[in-house]
């Protein structure tokens, strides 16, 4: 018998593979593009009645949500008080995009309503999500309403190097994926990778070898103008959709209040001390979805207060900024990217200047070599992320505030905290063995990680077998 699956696959990627798939039928395919909804057009033609419901991520007028969201189902004060935690998250994800809270909350009710009689006329076996959640109505409600019906959830958690792990979501673990025979991810190619990823990053940003940064400068100019003038087309034909609904005139005072921001946080920071005893904490960009919709903890400023209270004497806390955190309204990318539109509800002046408030802690400027930071650090903090990768690498303490977000949690030598009794006992731990060995690495890695293939072929093939492992694990 088939399973009835809804795929997320907000790229396409894995639609292919799954129509082939003689054990599957897809009930729902939740689509978005980037580029435009033409894809979603292309694809029912395609599929036609293979597929029963086509469910776009982005909608070009308040017109078509409100018709795609039509439903016999009535909502319940039991409903609303049963689903607060998805509230939650689409608040925090509606607010990149949307200007009032009225409109994020009315999305939210509607898509609530609409999704809890799907689930009630449709049989639903699993729900597989190849790209990341992002806390949305197209991800994260249709989590969490399967989730409290008992249907398997899965979430692909992508990273660098064609690496990727799989996550169970209604139980919130990182999958052991050693009996689904998959192929393996390249431990020392990925390890060398992280080793150069600084070097070459400071490359392409900060131009220290001037000829690789004209190079990269010349590709990345004639790629991004032809990625605009094919948006600057398809907005005039009618085609493009935007999930943003601010004026231009936002996205202007943004790309201003950004510069002027970035200016203002070069002020207070400063050059740092590499020879004294110091934690690093590298923050995370916001809004970002990794720690706003994944993990227990939603504040920096929190865990960056937790670190500076349990600081042992004569230790001090170097905070430095995420990259792209100023980097994204720079030059081209405001004219191809929205994700800041309202970054000033993410970060104001007063953010920083609380991080300072903190005792024994201090802002580290963005041309501080990060890899500096890390090599010489006693410890290296952070929600997830490529930095605790690349502390492991360089055999370096590290501090995890997150949970079941990335593979270096599962290491014997790593320390996952969240009280302040906790990160005390780790950093007494850290005194007396500065640098960890991480004998178990490799095998950690081997054991959560596989390789997606570094071509198309490769990709489906590692995915079709990945999703009948997951389906014959559902059976037993």
């Amino acid at each position: 018998m088939k399973k009835r699956i809804i795929l997320i696959d907000g790229g396409g990627f894995l639609l292919e593979t799954l129509s082939k798939m003689e054990d599957v039928e897809i009930v729902m395919l939740v689509y978005g593009s980037e580029r435009d909804l033409s894809d979603l057009e292309k694809i029912k033609k395609k599929y036609g009645e293979q597929i029963k419901y086509y469910y776009p991520e982005l909608f070009k007028r308040e017109e078509d949500f409100i018709a795609a969201h039509e439903t016999d189902y009535e909502l319940t004060p039991e409903d609303v008080e049963n689903y607060r935690f998805a509230q939650l998250k689409m608040a925090y994800f509606g607010q990149r995009f949307l200007r009032d809270d009225a409109s994020i909350q009315y999305r939210y009710f509607a898509a609530l309503r609409f999704f809890l009689g799907f689930f009630q006329k449709e049989k639903i076996d699993m729900v597989f999500d190849c790209t990341v959640e992002h806390g949305s109505i197209s991800d994260s409600l249709i989590f969490e309403i399967a989730k409290k019906m008992h249907i398997p959830c899965y979430v692909s958690v992508t990273d660098f190097f064609h690496k990727m792990c799989i996550k169970n979501y209604n139980e919130n673990k990182l999958l052991d994926i050693t009996t689904a025979q998959l192929p393996p991810a390249d431990f020392k190619g990925y390890f060398d990778f992280l080793v150069n990823y600084a070097k070459s990053y400071r490359i392409r940003f900060l131009g220290e070898n001037k000829l690789q940064y004209l190079r990269f400068a010349i590709k990345s100019f004639i790629y991004h103008t032809n990625y605009l003038m094919t948006k600057l087309k398809d907005q005039f034909l009618g085609k493009y959709c935007c999930r943003h609904t601010v004026s231009k005139k936002e996205r202007a005072d943004g790309y201003v209040y950004i510069s002027k921001l970035h200016k203002y946080y070069e002020k207070l920071a400063k050059k740092p001390e590499l020879t004294v005893p110091y934690i690093y904490y590298s923050l995370h960009q916001e809004p970002e979805a990794s720690f706003m919709n994944r993990n227990w903890m939603t504040n920096q400023l929190y865990i960056i207060q937790l670190l500076s209270e349990t600081l042992p004497t004569g230790w001090k806390l170097y905070v430095k900024e995420h990259p792209s955190q100023f980097n994204i309204y720079e030059r081209w990318r405001p004219l191809l990217f929205n994700f800041y539109i309202k970054v000033q509800y993410y970060r104001a002046p007063n953010f920083y200047e609380q991080i300072l408030r903190f005792k024994n802690t201090e802002l580290i400027g963005m041309r501080t070599n990060s890899s500096d930071l890390i090599t010489h650090a006693q410890a290296v903090a952070s929600i997830c992320g490529t930095v605790l990768e690349e502390a492991v690498a360089r055999h370096k303490s590290v501090l995890i505030f997150g949970r079941e977000l990335i593979w270096v949690e599962k290491l014997k030598e790593a320390n996952v905290v969240s009280t302040r009794k906790e990160i005390r006992e780790a950093l007494r731990k850290i005194q007396q063995k500065p640098h960890p060995e991480y004998v178990d690495a490799q095998e950690v890695f081997s054991k959560y990680s596989f390789c997606a293939g570094e071509n198309r072929s490769h990709y489906h093939e590692s995915w079709e077998k990945a999703l009948h492992w997951l389906l014959k694990m559902d059976e037993r």
